[in-house]
């Protein structure tokens, strides 16, 4: 049994890759055309983009799960399409191009967590004006 047979799908990574890779689709997981998903590649994880069905040729027990897809707006038909023509006219690879679209190093990172602070009683003991104005008292 090969991909072609499988819950598999075809990922796209920013990466100078000529092709997207193949990945199985875990059940009950929902990823369509345009989706940005975490999948692992080697010893590490990276965003990339499902590109459509898989292309097969691999055997399905070999395929490794996409482990998330991205809370994102998906990419449109029509990006994906113009990254294939711009791919093929200027020879470049496909995830190369991908990567231009895409060139926000930080946008499919989930944000650094914040710090905040409550008010836990009546206050500092020496109130000053800087104070006051940071607990809007």
């Amino acid at each position: 049994m090969d991909s072609r047979d499988a819950n598999a799908t075809a990922v796209l990574l920013p990466l100078p890759l000529a092709r997207p890779y193949d990945y199985l689709r875990p059940n009950g997981m929902t990823a369509a055309a345009g989706d940005f998903v975490r999948v692992p590649l080697g010893p590490r994880t990276v965003s990339g983009v499902v590109w459509g069905e898989a292309e097969g040729g691999i055997d399905a027990a070999k395929l490794r799960p996409i482990t998330a897809v991205l809370d994102a707006p998906p990419l449109p038909g029509d990006v994906r399409a113009f990254v294939q023509w711009v791919s093929a006219y200027t020879l470049a690879p496909l995830g190369a191009v991908l990567k231009l679209v895409i060139s926000v190093p930080d946008a499919l990172s989930p944000p650094p967590p914040r710090k905040g602070f409550v008010t836990t009683g009546d206050g500092p003991a020496r109130m000053t004006d800087a104070r006051r104005r940071v607990l809007g008292a």
